[in-house]
């Protein structure tokens, strides 16, 4: 499967829907992010309603530097590797 997500197709990123469905799961995931941690649970809840949400196969890029953005990513379980283009053929892992 794949889905596009800021202009771009990505094989292996699946769309699971309006953020609005996982609303209850979703604030507490969110809150435990640093940037909404000051929200209520009830602010949570309605920011999830604008909110999309996708699933990443293991070892799938899904942002690409470079690329212009029109959207925010928050990762609520697993990891993501960041990877940074310097003078040398090959990206190197930052964080």
């Amino acid at each position: 499967m794949g889905h596009r997500l800021g202009g771009r197709y990505i094989e292996g990123l699946n769309h699971l829907g309006s953020g609005l469905a996982f609303a209850e799961k979703l604030s507490d995931g969110l809150r435990g992010a640093r940037v909404f941690k000051d929200l209520t649970a009830e602010e949570a809840k309605l920011l999830a309603g604008y909110l999309e949400l996708f699933r990443v196969q293991t070892g799938t890029p899904f942002i690409f530097e470079g690329d212009e953005g029109s959207f925010m990513v928050v990762v609520l379980s697993g990891q993501v590797n960041v990877f940074k283009k310097f003078d040398a053929p090959n990206p190197k892992l930052v964080a």
